[in-house]
Parts: C-alpha cells; structure tokens; sequence
C-alpha cells in the first residue's frame, strides 16, 4: 500500500478528530481512507483491508452512537486481524456503551486470552460480567485477578477507547 496509492494522511486527520471529540469528521476521514484503499484489495494486499482505520471509524461510530456500524467495522477489523488486542478492547468496549453487558463478555476474553495482562480489559470484564448478572462469574474473575484493578461503572466508560495511530504495511 503506497502513500502515492492512498492518502494515508487521512488516518493522521481522522486520529486527530478522534482526539478532539470530533467524531463526526473522524467517521468522514476513516470512511474516505477506506473508499481509497477499496480498489487495491483485488491486488493481493490484505493491508488494503486496513484494520487500523476500521477501528478508529467504529470508535467514531460508537461515539456518535451508531452501535450496528460501530460493530461491524469491529468484527471486520478483528476478522482481519485476530491478534491486535486494541480491536478486541474497543469492541467490549462498544457493547457496554450500547448496553449489551452480554455482547461485551467475549471481546474482553479474547483479549485476556492474548494478553492475561490488561488489568483495564481484566476490570471491564468483571463489569461486563456484573452488568449481564453473571455474579458468580465476575467474583470468581475478581478473586483470581492482580491487584491494582479500577473500578469502572458504565458512566467512566468515555475516553477509555484504544485509537490505532499508525497503518502497519
């Protein structure tokens, strides 16, 4: 994927309206640089596929509350590329904002499965799981978790989206 190709300062433009709570013009910018890259796909590169930029138009989506599309470009970015841990985040993430307690649980155990790590993805499961009444289950996280875990409710949910800054070609 060329910069000549694709105007790849339009994922730049897009995280800058996304870090200014513009999204609106982020959904435009993702959405443009998407539409570019759509002609090179018959080419052989999955990178024109851009995994990247569907993650950070489904954060506008969902900012701007467009849950279905906000999903879908979600499941495309983590079809594409399964092992990004932000895509997964952002996608439980989702759910919870859209009220879905349910929908969330699975996005956030698939990024644990890859990083056992992520205390903030280890506290929005727990949550997830407290929100969909699954008690039994959200104790069980909460005694085998690290130390150190934030307690989140579904009003600290703003600001914790996981932006991709960069393309990886």
């Amino acid at each position: 994927l060329a910069g000549d190709e694709v105007d790849v300062g339009e994922l730049g433009d897009g995280v800058a309206h996304l870090l200014r709570n513009d999204p609106a013009r982020a959904e435009a910018a993702f959405s443009s640089l998407l539409q570019l890259a759509r002609p090179l796909r018959g080419r052989g590169g999955s990178s024109a596929d851009l995994p990247e930029a569907l993650n950070n138009l489904a954060i506008a989506r969902a900012r701007l509350r467009k849950w279905n599309e906000a999903f879908a470009a979600l499941q495309r970015a983590a079809q594409l590329d399964p092992a990004e841990p932000d895509t997964w985040f952002n996608l439980g993430l989702a759910a919870l904002r859209a009220d879905e307690a349910s929908a969330a649980v699975r996005p956030f155990r698939e990024l644990l499965r890859r990083n056992p790590e992520d205390k903030q993805a280890r506290a929005l499961l727990i949550l997830a799981l407290d929100q969909a009444g699954r008690k039994a289950e959200a104790d069980s996280e909460r005694e085998s978790a690290p130390g150190g875990l934030s307690n989140y409710s579904l009003s600290t949910l703003a600001g914790l989206d996981r932006v991709r800054m960069k393309l990886e070609l």
